[in-house]
C-alpha cells in the first residue's frame, strides 16, 4: 500500500477519499483485524454504490519486470482462403494445377 488511507480487500486496493476517511479506514481496518468479512464486503459494495466520491477501487498497475517476465503472445490472424473463380479453374484444367 502507497497510502496510508488504503486497504486490501479480495485482491483488489481500495482508497478512502471522503471528508470522514480518517474513520472509514479505521473502521475497515477494524473489521479486517476482526475479520468481519460480510461487513467489509457490504460496506464496499454500498460505498461504490451509492457513494462513489468516498470510496474508489485502485487499478493495478504492472510494473516493467512483470511486464518483461510474462510471455509474448502472439494475435491470432486468421487465414482467408477464396474459392478459385471457375474461368481459372477452367483454363488451367490442361495443367491439373486446381
Amino acid at each position: 500500500m502507497t497510502n496510508s488511507y488504503q486497504f486490501n480487500f479480495k485482491g483488489k486496493t481500495y482508497e478512502c477519499t471522503g471528508e470522514d476517511k480518517d474513520l472509514q479506514i479505521r473502521n475497515f481496518n477494524h473489521c479486517i483485524e476482526t475479520r468481519d468479512w460480510i461487513t467489509i464486503k457490504n460496506r464496499v459494495n454500498n460505498q461504490l454504490k451509492w457513494t462513489p466520491k468516498d470510496l474508489v477501487e485502485i487499478k493495478d498497475t504492472v510494473t516493467l519486470k512483470e511486464l518483461c517476465e510474462q510471455p509474448v503472445q502472439t494475435p491470432f490472424i486468421p487465414l482467408i482462403i477464396s474459392p478459385v473463380p471457375k474461368e481459372i479453374k477452367k483454363e488451367n484444367n490442361n495443367n491439373k494445377f486446381w
